[in-house]
C-alpha cells in the first residue's frame, strides 16, 4: 500500500513537470546535422571524449537542450544554429582530423585545435569529407599536433577553396616537403606560421609574397628550407614579423628587403647567408629587432643601421663582420641588447652608449682593444656583459661592481691586470663571474664576499695568491662551479668549502696548496646524485624578456676534461667533478670522496698523496675520467675499480702500486700500458709482465702464449754464459777499488728492484769471487786505470729506491751518472745524508736523472750543491715531480752546455744569471712546467744556443728583441704560453733557424717579412694567435720549408700561389679569412700529406688535380663556400685516410673520386647539397671507414644494407636527408660498435728528420657531432665516440632489435621518422648509452622496463609517439625529470608526468630502495589490510543492526525520511 502511494506521487510530479513551460534561454540550438557530425567525430577520438574531466563531456545527444551552443564546450554558433567556431586548444584530443566531416559546417569560420594529438588520416586528411565549394574558414590553427606528411595533407581542403583564410598556423608538427606554390591562392593571408616542422625544398615560392599583399607575419623558422630569400618579398609591404631563422637558406639578403617599411622583427639567424648586410636595411624605420647571428655575413656594419632609432635588439654574432663599431651607435637610445660576438671587429669599444636601457652587451671573441669603457658603469639596467676573448687591458674598474642588476659578467681571455677592486656596494645579483686568463694579481677578490647569488666563479689562469678564504662556504652558498686553477694560491684547502651544498665542480689544480684533502668533501650534496640535462633546478641560461624578444644567453665553462681543455655550454650543468692536480697535497685520499657518485671526473694527479686507493672507488658508477698519477700511492689497485662501466680515461702511472691489475669488461678496453707505467710492482694486462702466481691476464684477449716465459729462460741462459766468459777474461780486467765496490753493493742491497732476480742487470754485481769485482764484469760500471769508477750507466734498469742511499762521496773520479728511466726517489728529509756528501768539488760532468719519481725542490735532486758542480756540462732532470723555481745558484755551474728540466712542476721566473754565466750553453729545455714571468733579456748572451724549448709554460710579456742575437739557434719552441705583442723583426737574424714554433700564444700584428729570409727554415708553426694581414709573397723563397701552420689567426687575402718549396708535407691554414679560389699550385706538392684549409672564405670548384696527390693522408676543406660537383680523378688516391668537405655548397651525386680510397677512415660530407642515392659500393671500397657523416644533404632512396660490411664503423650520421624504407637489420653487424671504445686517438703523425734528430709532427683529427641535441667538435676524444644518427628522414617500419647488440654506442638518434612498432625489449643492453632520441615517430606499446638499466643515460626523448603504460622507474631514469621527454604520448602515466596510473602504483619505490619483490609484498599487504577492514566494518555496522532490533528500526526510518526529502 505504501509502495503504491509512493509511485502515485512520482507520477504526479512527472505530469506537473511536463506541464511546466520550458525555461527561457539565450542559447541557440545547434543544427541537428552539425551536432551529429560533432558527436560522430567525438566517438572516434581516443582521448578527450570520455572521462569525468574531459572537456567534451558536455557534448551529448540528450536531452535536446544540451544541444545549445552555450553548453557544448568550445562550440560557437550563429543565430541560425550553424557552428561558426570550434575552439578546443589543449583539450587532450587524440584522433584524426579526417574523421571530422568539415563539409557539414558551411558557416565555420574558426577552427582551433592547437596543442592536441591530432593526426592526418591514413590516406590523406580529408577524403569524402571535403567540400568542393569555397570555405568560409578565416582562422585555422592546427599547431602543436602530430600531423605528418606533406603540408597540403594538414589542410581541410585545397588552397583554392580557402580564399577567405587569413590566419594559418601549422607550426610544431612533423610536416615535410616544400612550401607549395598553390598556397598563394589564399590571397587574404595575414598570418602564416609553419615553423618547427621538417619542411625543405629549394626555395620559398616568390608567388606567396606577390599574392599575399596583406601579410603581416611570416614564420617559417626551424625547418630545413633551402635556396635564397626571394626578392619578391618586397611586395609584402605590410609585413611586420619575418622569421626565417634556423633553416638552410643561402645567398645574400636581397636589397629589396628595404621596402618592408612596416617591418618590426627581422630574424634570419642560423642559416648559410653570405655577403654584406645591405644598406637598404636603413629604410626599415619601424624595426625593433634585427637578429642575423650564425651566418656567413662579411664586410662592415652598414652605417644606415644606426639611423633606426626604434631598434631595441641587434644580434649579428657569429659572422665574419669586421672593422670598427661606428660611433653613431650612440644614436640608438632605445637599444636594450647588442651582440657582436664571434666576429672580426677591432678598434676600441664604443665609449658613448646613450641608451641607458641596456640589458645585454656581448662583444666576445673579437679584436677589440683599449681599456674597459667607464661609461659601461652608467648602464644601471645591465644584466649580461661579455667582453671575453679580446685585447682589452688595464684594470677592472671598481664601479663595475656597482651595477646592481648585473647577473652575468665575462671578462676572461684579455690582458686585464692589477688587483680585483673592492666595492662599497657589493653586487648581490651576480650569478656568473668569469675573470679567467688575464694578468690579475692580489689575493682572492674580497668583492665576491657580498655575491650571495653567485653560481659560477672562474678565476683560473691569473696570478692570484694568498690563501683560499674560508668564508666562501657561507658567503657564496649557491656556488656550483668554483674554478681557481693555474694561480699561485697557497696554504691548505679550507674544510669550510664543504658547506657549498650545491657545488658540483671544484677545480683548484696548478696552485701551491698543501696539507690533506678535507674529509668533509664527501658531504658535497650536489655531487652525490648524477646530473642530467633535464632535472636541474638551475639552468645555464640567462633569459631576458623586454617585450619584443626572448633573449637567452647560455653560460659556459672551460674544463680540463680527459687531459684536454674543453668548453661546455648547454651541457655544462651536467658536469660534476673535482680537480686538485698539480699541487703539494699529502696524506691519504679520503674514502669519503667515493660517496660522490655524481662525479664524471676525479683528478688528484701530481701531488704527494700516499696510502692506498680507497676500495670504495667502485661506487663512482658514472665516472668517466680518473687520474691518480704522479703520487706516492701504494698497495694494490682495488678490484672494485672494474665496476666503473663508464670509465674511458684512466691514469695510475708513477706511483708505488703493486699486485695484479684488476680485470673487467670496461678495464679491458683501456689497453694502453702507459696508464700503469712506473709502478714496478704491478703485473697483468695490459703490462707485459706475468704475475708471480702464473696468471696471465692477457690470455683472455689473445688466447695465451708462452713466448715471454721462453724469452725469460733464454735470458737466464745468456746471463749464465756471460758470467762464464767474464770469468775467463777477468785476468785482463781492472778491478774496482775495494771501497767503491762495497759502496755499490751496499746501495744495491737497499733497492727494491733491479738487484735481484735472474733477469736483473745488477746480478753481475757480486762480492765473490774477487775476480768478479772487475769493471768489465759489473753491468753499467766503467773504471779508469786505477780502478776508480768514472761512469755509472744504468738507464732503464728497473731500479726502485733512493739515490741518497748511494754514497757518492766514495767515488772521487765519477764523471758520468746516468740513472734515466728508473724509479728513483728522493730521501725523506734530504736527498743525500750528510755523511754521503763530499765537501770537495765534484768531477761530475754528466748527470741524467730524468724519468724517475723525484719530488720536492729542484735542489733536492742534485747530489752536490751547484757550487760544487762546476764541471757539470750536461744536466737532465726532466720528467720528474720537482717543483719550485729554478734556483739562481745554478748559474755557478759555469760549464753548462745541456740543461733539461722539462716535464716537472717548476714555477717562478727564469733567473737572468743563467744566460749570463752559461756562455757555452747549446740546449735549454724547460718545457712542460708552470714557469711564469718574462723571457729574460739576457738570453741574448747565450750566443751558442742551438735549441730553445720554453713551450707549455705560463710565460707572459713579449718575445725580446735580444733573441735575434742567437745566431746559432736551430729550433725555437715558445708555444703554449701567454706571450703577447708582435713577433720581433730581429728573428730575421737567426740564419741557422730550422724550426720556429710559436703556436697557442696571444701574438698580434703581421708576420715580419724578415722570417722569409731564413733559408734554412723547415717548419713554421704560428697557429692559434691573433696575427693578421696577408701572407707575404716572400714565402716562395723558403725552398727547404716542408711544414707551415697559420691556422686560428686572422690572416686575410688570397692563399699564396707560389710556395717555392716542392717538399711540403703539411699545410694548415684553417680558421682564418683567406679568400679566393683553391690555389692550383698546391697540386704540385707531390709530398703533401696534410692539407687543412677549413673555416675560410674560399670559393669556386675543388680541382680534380687535388686527388692526384698520392701521399695525401688528411684533407679538410670544410666550412668554406666551395661549389659544384666533386670531380672524378683518373688517379684515385689510395693514401687518403681523412676527408672533410662539410658545410660547403657542393652538389652532384656521391663523389665517385672516393671509390679508390681504400684506407679512408673518416669521411664528412655533411651540410652540402649532395643528392642521389647512397652507393652500395662504400662497404667494399672503403673497408676501413670509422666515421661516416652525410647529414644535411639531399640523399634519397633506401639505406644500402652493404654499409654493414664496414666492420670498423663506429659513427654513422645520415640525419636530415630524404631517405626512405626501413633500417637495415644487418646494421647489427657493425663489429666496431659492439665493444665500447676507449681513449685511443687517431692522430696523423708525420716523422721527418730535422737537425740531428727526429721531429714528430702530430696533427690531430676532429669531427663535428650532434651530441645531446647540440653540435660539438671532438678532437682527442673523437675515437671514443660511437653512435648512429638517422634522424629527420622518412624511414619506416620497426626499429631492428639487432641495433641493441651494439653495446659500444654512446648515442642513438632515430627521431623524426615514421618508425612504427615497439621499442625493442633489448634496449637495456646498451649499457654505456648516454643519449637516446626516438621522438616524433609512430612507436606504440609500452616503454621497456630495462631502459632503467641504462646507467649512463643523461639525455632521453620519447615524445610524440603512441606509447602507453607506466613509465619505468629506476635510479638513472628517475633523474630525467622533465615531463616533455614523454609528452604527446597520451597513453603514458607515472613519474615525471602528472598522470597517476590506473593501478594506483607509485613509481617512487625504486628510489626508496624497494625492489620488485618488495613492491609485490607491499601490494599484497595492502590488499589483506583492506580486506580485513571490510570484514571488520561489515560486522561492526550490519552485525549490530541484525542483532539489535530497535537500532534496526531507527536506521530504516532514517532511510525512508531521506528518500522522501530526495523525492
Amino acid at each position: 500500500m505504501a509502495h503504491h502511494t509512493f509511485n502515485s506521487i512520482l507520477h504526479c510530479i512527472s505530469f506537473l513537470l511536463l506541464l511546466r513551460p520550458p525555461p527561457s534561454s539565450s542559447s541557440t540550438a545547434i543544427q541537428h546535422g552539425e551536432a551529429e557530425s560533432l558527436l560522430r567525430w567525438k566517438s572516434t577520438l581516443a582521448g578527450g571524449g570520455h572521462g569525468a574531466s574531459s572537456p567534451l563531456t558536455t557534448w551529448s545527444r540528450a536531452p535536446s537542450s544540451s544541444s545549445a551552443c552555450s553548453s557544448w564546450h568550445g562550440v560557437t554558433c550563429d543565430a541560425a544554429g550553424h557552428v561558426t567556431e570550434l575552439n578546443l586548444p589543449g583539450a587532450g584530443l587524440h584522433g584524426e582530423l579526417g574523421a571530422l566531416d568539415l563539409a557539414a559546417f558551411p558557416a565555420l569560420a574558426k577552427l582551433n585545435l592547437r596543442r592536441n594529438n591530432i593526426t592526418a588520416a591514413t590516406d590523406g586528411v580529408v577524403a569524402a569529407n571535403v567540400s568542393t565549394r569555397s570555405s568560409n574558414l578565416t582562422y585555422l590553427d592546427l599547431s602543436d599536433n602530430a600531423f605528418a606528411g606533406h603540408i597540403l595533407d594538414a589542410l581541410p581542403s585545397s588552397p583554392a577553396t580557402l580564399q577567405q583564410l587569413s590566419y594559418l598556423n601549422l607550426s610544431s608538427n612533423g610536416l615535410y616537403g616544400p612550401i607549395p606554390r598553390s598556397l598563394s591562392a589564399m590571397g587574404k593571408m595575414t598570418v602564416f606560421d609553419v615553423s618547427r616542422n621538417r619542411l625543405n625544398g629549394s626555395s620559398i615560392p616568390s608567388e606567396l609574397f606577390t599574392n599575399w599583399v596583406e601579410l603581416t607575419q611570416f614564420r617559417v623558422q626551424k625547418n630545413s628550407i633551402t635556396g635564397s630569400i626571394p626578392p619578391a618579398i618586397c611586395n609584402a609591404t605590410k609585413l611586420k614579423y619575418l622569421r626565417l631563422n634556423k633553416n638552410e637558406l643561402t645567398g645574400e639578403i636581397p636589397a629589396e628587403i628595404g621596402r618592408l617599411g612596416s617591418l618590426q622583427a627581422l630574424e634570419l639567424s642560423d642559416n648559410f647567408l653570405t655577403g654584406p648586410i645591405p644598406n637598404s636595411v636603413g629604410n626599415l624605420t619601424d624595426l625593433l629587432v634585427m637578429v642575423l647571428f650564425s651566418n656567413g655575413f662579411t664586410g662592415l656594419i652598414p652605417q644606415e643601421i644606426f639611423n633606426l632609432t626604434a631598434l631595441r635588439t641587434i644580434d649579428v654574432a657569429t659572422n665574419r663582420l669586421e672593422g670598427e663599431v661606428p660611433a653613431s651607435i650612440s644614436s640608438l637610445r632605445n637599444l636594450t641588447g647588442l651582440d657582436l660576438s664571434n666576429n672580426r671587429f677591432s678598434g676600441a669599444i664604443p665609449s658613448d652608449l646613450r641608451s641607458r636601457q641596456f640589458l645585454t652587451i656581448v662583444l666576445a671573441n673579437n679584436s677589440f682593444s683599449g681599456e674597459f669603457p667607464l661609461t659601461f658603469c652608467q648602464l644601471d639596467s645591465l644584466e649580461i656583459l661579455d667582453l671575453s676573448n679580446n685585447h682589452l687591458h688595464g684594470e677592472i674598474p671598481s664601479c663595475l661592481w656597482h651595477l646592481q642588476d648585473l647577473v652575468f659578467m665575462d671578462l676572461s681571455y684579455n690582458s686585464f691586470s692589477g688587483e680585483a677592486p673592492m666595492s662599497a656596494y657589493p653586487n648581490s645579483s651576480l650569478e656568473s663571474v668569469h675573470l679567467a686568463n688575464n694578468n690579475l694579481t692580489g689575493g682572492y677578490p674580497m668583492v665576491l664576499k657580498g655575491c650571495k647569488w653567485i653560481i659560477i666563479l672562474d678565476l683560473g689562469g691569473n696570478h692570484f695568491s694568498g690563501t683560499i678564504p674560508s668564508w666562501i662556504g657561507t658567503c657564496n652558498p649557491l656556488l656550483r662551479f668554483l674554478i681557481l686553477r693555474s694561480n699561485v694560491f697557497n696554504g691548505s684547502i679550507p674544510k669550510e668549502l664543504s658547506q657549498l651544498s650545491h657545488l658540483q665542480l671544484l677545480d683548484l689544480a696548478l696552485n701551491n696548496l698543501v696539507g690533506s684533502i678535507p674529509r668533509s668533501f664527501g658531504n658535497f650534496t650536489s655531487m652525490i646524485q648524477p646530473k642530467t640535462e633535464l632535472n636541474l633546478p638551475w639552468k645555464v641560461q640567462h633569459r631576458i624578456l623586454d617585450g619584443h624578444v626572448d633573449y637567452i644567453y647560455t653560460d659556459r665553462i672551460g674544463i680540463n676534461w680527459k687531459r684536454q681543455n674543453h668548453t661546455f655550454e648547454g651541457t655544462v650543468a651536467l658536469m660534476a667533478g673535482i680537480d686538485l692536480s698539480s699541487n703539494y697535497l699529502s696524506n691519504e685520499i679520503p674514502s669519503e670522496l667515493c660517496n660522490l657518485e655524481s662525479m664524471r671526473f676525479l683528478n688528484l694527479s701530481r701531488n704527494h698523496l700516499s696510502g692506498i686507493i680507497p676500495k670504495e672507488i667502485g661506487n663512482l658508477k658514472i665516472l668517466e675520467s680518473l687520474d691518480f698519477s704522479w703520487n706516492e700511492l701504494s698497495s694494490s689497485i682495488p678490484s672494485s675499480i672494474s665496476n666503473l662501466m663508464s670509465l674511458s680515461s684512466l691514469n695510475l702511472s708513477n706511483n708505488h702500486l703493486s699486485g695484479e691489475i684488476p680485470s673487467g669488461y670496461q678495464l679491458r678496453t683501456l689497453a694502453d700500458p702507459s696508464i700503469y707505467s712506473n709502478n714496478f710492482g704491478l703485473c697483468g694486462f695490459p703490462l707485459n709482465i706475468v704475475c708471480s702466481d702464473g696468471s696471465n691476464s692477457t690470455s683472455a684477449l689473445i688466447g695465451g702464449n708462452t713466448d715471454s716465459q721462453e724469452l725469460e729462460i733464454l735470458s737466464c741462459q745468456v746471463d749464465h754464459l756471460q758470467k762464464k766468459i767474464m770469468q775467463k777474461i777477468c785476468c785482463i780486467s781492472t778491478a774496482i777499488q775495494h771501497g767503491e765496490a762495497e759502496s755499490l753493493l751496499r746501495w744495491k742491497s737497499t733497492l727494491a728492484g733491479g738487484g735481484h732476480g735472474a733477469s736483473s742487470p745488477l746480478t753481475t754485481w757480486s762480492p765473490a769471487p774477487s775476480s768478479s769485482s772487475a769493471c768489465s764484469s759489473w753491468h753499467g760500471v766503467t773504471c779508469d786505470a786505477a780502478g776508480h769508477v768514472t761512469e755509472l750507466n744504468l738507464p732503464g734498469a728497473g731500479l726502485h729506491g733512493e739515490l741518497g742511499a748511494l754514497d757518492l762521496a766514495a767515488f772521487p773520479a765519477l764523471a758520468k751518472l746516468n740513472l734515466r728511466r728508473n724509479n728513483m726517489i728522493t730521501t725523506t728529509g734530504a736527498v743525500i745524508p750528510a755523511a754521503n756528501v763530499s765537501t770537495t768539488s765534484s768531477n761530475l760532468t754528466y748527470l741524467d736523472l730524468s724519468e724517475n719519481t723525484f719530488s720536492g725542490n729542484i735542489l733536492d735532486a742534485l747530489p752536490w750543491s751547484p757550487a760544487m758542480l762546476q764541471e757539470l756540462s750536461y744536466l737532465n732532470l726532466s720528467s720528474n715531480g720537482l717543483y719550485g723555481p729554478i734556483p739562481r745558484s745554478f748559474s755557478a755551474m759555469g760549464k753548462m752546455r745541456v740543461f733539461d728540466v722539462s716535464g716537472n712542476k717548476l714555477d717562478g721566473a727564469i733567473p737572468s744569471e743563467l744566460f749570463t754565466n752559461w756562455a757555452g750553453l747549446t740546449q735549454f729545455r724547460v718545457q712542460n712546467n708552470s714557469i711564469t714571468g718574462c723571457i729574460p733579456l739576457t738570453i741574448g748572451n747565450a750566443t751558442k744556443l742551438q735549441h730553445l724549448r720554453l713551450f707549455k709554460n705560463e710565460f707572459t710579456g713579449v718575445i725580446p728583441v735580444e733573441i735575434g742575437r742567437l745566431a746559432s739557434l736551430q729550433t725555437m719552441y715558445l708555444s703554449r704560453n701567454f706571450l703577447t705583442g708582435p713577433i720581433p723583426h730581429s728573428v730575421g737574424n737567426l740564419t741557422e733557424l730550422e724550426v720556429i714554433g710559436l703556436f697557442s700564444n696571444d701574438l698580434s700584428g703581421v708576420m715580419p717579412p724578415e722570417i722569409f729570409s731564413l733559408k734554412a727554415l723547415q717548419i713554421i708553426d704560428l697557429g692559434t694567435n691573433r696575427l693578421e694581414g696577408e701572407v707575404p709573397a716572400g714565402i716562395s723563397s723558403l725552398s727547404s720549408l716542408y711544414g707551415i701552420d697559420l691556422s686560428n689567426n686572422r690572416f686575410s687575402g688570397t692563399l699564396p700561389s707560389d710556395l717555392g718549396s716542392r717538399q711540403f708535407v703539411s699545410i694548415a691554414m684553417a680558421n682564418n679569412r683567406f679568400t679566393g679560389e683553391f690555389p692550383l699550385a698546391f697540386c704540385h706538392q707531390d709530398s703533401l700529406e696534410i692539407l687543412d684549409l677549413s673555416n675560410n672564405e674560399l670559393h669556386g670548384g675543388i680541382p680534380s688535380c687535388l686527388w692526384h696527390l698520392q701521399y695525401l693522408v688528411f684533407i679538410d676543406l670544410s666550412y668554406n663556400v666551395f661549389s659544384g660537383d666533386v670531380p672524378m680523378s683518373a688517379y684515385p688516391n689510395s693514401s687518403l685516410e681523412s676527408v672533410h668537405l662539410a658545410n660547403n655548397n657542393l652538389t652532384g651525386g656521391y663523389p665517385m673520386a672516393l671509390v679508390g680510397c681504400k684506407r679512408l677512415t673518416i669521411l664528412d660530407l655533411g651540410g652540402n647539397h649532395f643528392s642521389g642515392t647512397i652507393p652500395s659500393w662504400i662497404g667494399a671500397c672503403n673497408p676501413l671507414l670509422r666515421f661516416f657523416i652525410l647529414r644535411s644533404n639531399m640523399f634519397h632512396g633506401s639505406i644500402p644494407w652493404e654499409l654493414s660490411q664496414l666492420s670498423h664503423l663506429q659513427l654513422l650520421d645520415l640525419a636530415m636527408n630524404n631517405l626512405v624504407g626501413s633500417i637495415p637489420r644487418s646494421f647489427a653487424n657493425f663489429t666496431s660498435m659492439i665493444q665500447p671504445k676507449t681513449e685511443f686517438n687517431l692522430p696523423w703523425k708525420i716523422r721527418h728528420r730535422v737537425l740531428s734528430g727526429l721531429v714528430d709532427y702530430t696533427y690531430t683529427d676532429r669531427i663535428g657531432i650532434n651530441w645531446k641535441r647540440q653540435n660539438h667538435t671532438f678532437e682527442g676524444t673523437v675515437a671514443l665516440m660511437a653512435g648512429i644518427d638517422l634522424s629527420s628522414n622518412y624511414l619506416s617500419k620497426e626499429i631492428p632489435p639487432g641495433l641493441c647488440n651494439l653495446e659500444g654506442v654512446r648515442f642513438l638518434n632515430l627521431s623524426r621518422n615514421r618508425l612504427s612498432g615497439v621499442i625493442p625489449e633489448e634496449i637495456g643492453n646498451l649499457k654505456i648509452l648516454e643519449s637516446l632520441d626516438l621522438s616524433w615517430n609512430e612507436l606504440s606499446g609500452s616503454i621497456p622496463s630495462n631502459i632503467s638499466e641504462l646507467m649512463s643515460l643523461s639525455s632521453l626523448n620519447l615524445s610524440n609517439n603512441h606509447l602507453s603504460g607506466e613509465i619505468p622507474s629506476g635510479y638513472q631514469v628517475r633523474t630525467l625529470a622533465d615531463p616533455s621527454i614523454y609528452s604527446n604520448n597520451f597513453g603514458l602515466c607515472g613519474f615525471p608526468l602528472n598522470i597517476v596510473c590506473s593501478n594506483g602504483s607509485d613509481s617512487t619505490s625504486a628510489l626508496t630502495g624497494g625492489s620488485k619483490d618488495n613492491q609485490e609484498i607491499a601490494i599484497l599487504s595492502w590488499f589483506y589490510s583492506v580486506l580485513a577492514g571490510l570484514v571488520f566494518g561489515f560486522w561492526l555496522w550490519f552485525g549490530v543492526l541484525l542483532l539489535f532490533k530497535p537500532w534496526r528500526f531507527a536506521f530504516f526510518l532514517q532511510v525512508d525520511h531521506l528518500q522522501k526529502k530526495i523525492m
